[in-house]
């Protein structure tokens, strides 16, 4: 009977030391999946400056309307009403912000 319990208990041991380098190399496979290095960010500095660039060659009335709606992120209504622009006010920010520079 001692026989067969050393050798239950030898296999718990060997399958054990089994799994502890396999799930060693499970987890050294995995951080070479992970990437090491972060994407470069020149490309969303270049996108922001060209926003930035476009922003501040709108007019006044369109860039703060503009500036309500999309990063204040005010409705076309409250917008209009900060603004104090009469009448329809969705129609009236919404042709401020999407009107062509030339206009």
């Amino acid at each position: 009977m001692r026989v067969w319990l050393v050798s239950i208990l030898y296999n718990i041991f060997i399958d054990r030391v089994r799994a502890r380098a396999a799930e060693a190399q499970r987890l050294a496979r995995l951080g070479e999946l992970d990437e090491p290095q972060l994407p470069p960010a020149q490309d969303h500095y270049v996108q922001a400056c060209q926003v930035q660039q476009v922003f501040d060659q709108l007019p006044e009335e369109q860039r703060a309307a503009l500036h309500r709606v999309a990063i204040d992120g005010l409705s076309y209504r409250e917008a209009a009403a900060a603004l104090d622009i009469p009448g329809t006010s969705m129609s009236r920010v919404g042709r401020l912000v999407l009107k062509p520079k030339g206009e």
